[in-house]
């Protein structure tokens, strides 16, 4: 398992290099929500840019994952209208929606290919894509969340998304045991809920016990484990049909 540390830049490292950096381990990773994050981060560090500008970074980083438009249907979306994140004021008329396909890059070809005939008609549909915004608020709609633990900074507790969309802090991906991922689940679980959620086992692979995460006779946690004996093998529920 993969858990998101972060970590200060270098005096000598400008807002674009901390995006930069964390565009290219957001990819190497295959981490959607992180990598969307950086992008936006890299397109408010200038007004100007769009989604096909940074398309062009992505290629020239030569990273797998690609920008798609993806057709806006009013119909479909019903409040929420497209904007550039880095746009105050949206001039422009837009009329896809981006989809980021944070894959390998065969992977994320054919996903392109099911909205375009070529790479060519995509990329000049990205000079008229936007993302999400909803109407009544005017806020950036978030298709992904992180339970993420607030940081210390000169005393005081700064949020590291804001830190991150302000280029101001790195990602920094460490691979844990599965027995540290469970501590680190229960951890933000007891964050969440005020509570330590409590292991009971919840079925069976096998001659082993499968274990999860339970507050209020509820399952909390769509990971599981079964602990063998020297580290945990994690078990995702949504991947299994229901048996607890």
């Amino acid at each position: 398992m993969i858990k998101i540390n972060y970590k200060k830049p270098e005096a000598s490292e400008s807002p674009d290099d901390i995006c930069i950096h964390n565009l290219t381990i957001s990819d190497k990773y295959k981490n959607l929500s992180t990598f969307s994050q950086s992008s936006i981060a890299w397109l408010k560090n200038d007004p100007s840019r769009d989604y096909q500008d940074l398309e062009n970074l992505i290629r020239t980083l030569d990273l797998d994952t690609h920008l798609i438009a993806k057709p806006y249907e009013k119909s479909i979306y019903g409040e929420l209208n497209l904007t550039i994140p880095n746009r105050i004021n949206q001039t422009e008329e837009l009329t896809h929606v981006l989809l980021i396909s944070c894959r390998k890059k065969e992977e994320a070809i054919k996903e392109l290919e099911k909205f375009h005939s070529s790479y060519e008609e995509n990329y000049a549909l990205l000079k008229k894509t936007g993302c999400l915004t909803d109407i009544n608020s005017n806020k950036k709609t978030k298709e992904f969340e992180n339970s993420i633990n607030s940081i210390n900074t000169e005393n005081k507790q700064v949020d590291p998304e804001t830190q991150i969309l302000n280029s101001e802090i790195k990602y920094d991906f460490i691979n844990v045991t599965g027995k540290e991922s469970i501590q680190v689940i229960i951890e933000d679980l007891t964050k969440k809920y005020d509570k330590e959620p409590e292991k009971k086992i919840c079925g069976k692979l096998g001659e082993k016990d499968i274990y999860s995460l339970i507050i209020n006779g509820e399952i909390v946690s769509p990971i599981g484990w079964i602990e063998d004996e020297f580290d945990y093998q994690l078990i995702d529920f949504r991947m299994l049909r229901k048996t607890c």
